[in-house]
This record gives structure tokens, sequence and C-alpha cells, in this order.
């Protein structure tokens, strides 16, 4: 099987040439152009663009696509004797998404290279948010068969997360920036976590959940004092550094001490905290890191969002 796949990315992604490697043992040929945008870098920067003949304005940092934005195409082969007929009948309605989930993660293989082998922190990984336009074509057939994707949203959704729109919620959001209420810094840095895990980049993913959760236990056992001891908020915040530096042992003694329940004695739960920091969260950030997998990266995630709403069933987590 040979399909050519076509995409635009509304931003510069890296300079133009032509790629030819091997991905998983599937060959892979990924060329990369860049067009100009002419009216928004006049829109946007202020910046009239003219050239004449085939001169072309590039600005290399250029990550919103202001002056460039590129035009990505690709032939991947795998010598497969299916076709996209075959490949239709197996995934159905998935399959835009299920090619379009293999062209991102070469597209960031390429990315990655290019981004270690230049030191240009700021060339971005590729979501499957900014993948538009989206074409498929199998050229391993005479004549060729074409799919376009109707779904530009792939990307945004992440399982077993409820979004909120933000109409339902406006009244709370003024009264927020009213009072110049402080938001929890252990919420941003969970939706930090989705955020990259839809990004493709699973170890940075399992890595702030759990310290989006060690802040949040930080913050419940805070709270519980202040509860019990209102005027001693200072005294309480030195307590609550002073507890170890081990999460098991803080789950183990202080907790129960200071919530009164022990996480232990839910023993499905205990056994999602202990795989979540004793394997999952050693394996993306210490000695010799892993590679962590989409599984994984997921299971963790919301095994760390359901240990949150046991500790605290009133948040609002999606």
């Amino acid at each position: 099987m040979k399909l050519g796949i076509k995409f635009n990315l509304p931003f510069r992604l890296v300079d133009e040439d032509t790629y030819d490697f091997f991905y998983k043992k599937v060959s892979v040929k990924i060329a990369i152009k860049l067009v100009q945008n002419f009216n928004a870098s006049e829109d946007i920067l202020g910046m009239k663009i003219e050239t004449s003949g085939s001169g072309k304005v590039d600005m290399p940092a250029d990550e919103h696509g202001v002056v460039n934005y590129t035009k990505i195409t690709m032939e991947i082969e795998d010598h497969t004797d299916c076709n996209i007929g075959c490949l239709s009948d197996t995934l159905g309605f998935n399959l835009d998404l299920a090619i379009k989930i293999t062209c991102m993660q070469m597209l960031n293989r390429l990315v990655e290279v290019i981004r270690n082998s230049t030191n240009k922190f700021w060339i971005r990984f590729v979501t499957l948010r900014d993948i538009m336009n989206f074409q498929i074509f199998d050229i391993s057939q005479t004549p060729n068969m074409a799919i376009v994707s109707m779904s530009p949203g792939h990307g945004y959704g992440f399982p077993n997360f409820r979004i909120i729109e933000q109409e339902n919620v406006k009244d709370v959001v003024k009264e927020i920036l009213a009072n110049q209420s402080e938001m929890d810094t252990w919420k941003n840095l969970f939706l930090d976590s989705i955020d990259y895990f839809t990004k493709d980049r699973y170890n940075d993913a399992v890595i702030i959940a759990n310290v989006s959760l060690e802040s949040f236990i930080a913050n419940h056992l805070y709270n519980k004092l202040n509860g019990t001891i209102p005027d001693n908020k200072e005294e309480n915040r030195l307590r609550i550094l002073k507890l170890p530096k081990s999460l098991h042992k803080i789950m183990r003694k202080h907790f129960p001490t200071i919530d009164g329940r022990k996480l232990e004695d839910n023993e499905d739960l205990w056994n999602k905290f202990d795989n979540i920091r004793r394997y999952n969260r050693p394996d993306a950030m210490h000695s010799f890191t892993k590679k962590i997998d989409q599984k994984t990266a997921y299971e963790t995630i919301q095994d760390i969002k359901t240990i949150m709403k046991w500790i605290n069933p009133d948040i609002n987590l999606g």
C-alpha cells in the first residue's frame, strides 16, 4: 500500500526540504513547502510583503504563521497488499483520524531530530488540531482514490473529560476577576498535562500530572488544617512544607492524621497511586528515562484524576 497525504499547518514548521526516512518499518517521504502569508503579515505585523519572481520572505521563528504557513506532502509505503478500501473496511469512520495520528507522529519524529540538531527550542511539535485541509490519496491504485477529512476538530478532545462552554461560566469568570481570587496552581498543571497528552508529549504529560497531584494534596491538607486551626495559617503552611518528600509516606502517615481517611483502605485506588508513583513517574523522569507510550500516559492522568476526586469530590475536574 502506498498513500499520498496532503495537509497544511497554519505556522512555519521547519526549512523547506524533502526528507526520506523509515518510521517503524514504514517508508516515509515528507516534502515541506513554505507559503507566503501576505494578508496576515500586513494585518498582524503591519509589514507589507512584496516579492518579485520567485523571491520569498522567510522568518525562521515564525511559529504563528504570520509570514509563512506550511504545506506538507507525504508519501507513506508499508509494502503490504492492503489498500485504502481495505483500511476503510477495518477502521470505518476512524480512517482519517488513524492516518492523521500516524502522520502527526511521523512529522514529530522529523521535528524531534531537527530541533535537537539545531537547538532551535521554539520549533513546535505538531498536534492533531494543527492539521488542516487533510487529504488522503491511495496512489498504489489507478485512478487514485481520495478521501478528504471533514473533521478539523481532531485533537481537541480528551476521553472522559468534560469541557464547559465559556458562556455557561461567564458569571463565575467575572466574579473571580472582580474579587482578584487566586487560581489553584495544581489545576493549571493538570490542564497542562492534558494539553501535553494531545501534543503527543507523553513524558511531559506524566511528569506534569504527578506534579499536579503533589500540589493538590499539599493544598488539600493545608485547607484541612486551616479548617481545624484557622488562626494559624502560617504555622499550618510550615507544617505542610516540613512533610516528607515521599508522597507514599505522606499518604500512609500524614494524610490520615490530617484528613481522617486512609487511601490504603481503598485497595483499587491505592494500587493506582502506587503504580503512578513507583513506576510511571520514575520511568518518565528519572535515570535511563523511558519513552512513555500513549496508553501509560492516559491511564496515569485518568488515575490521578480519580484519586483527586476521591480526596475532594467537589473539585471541577472534567
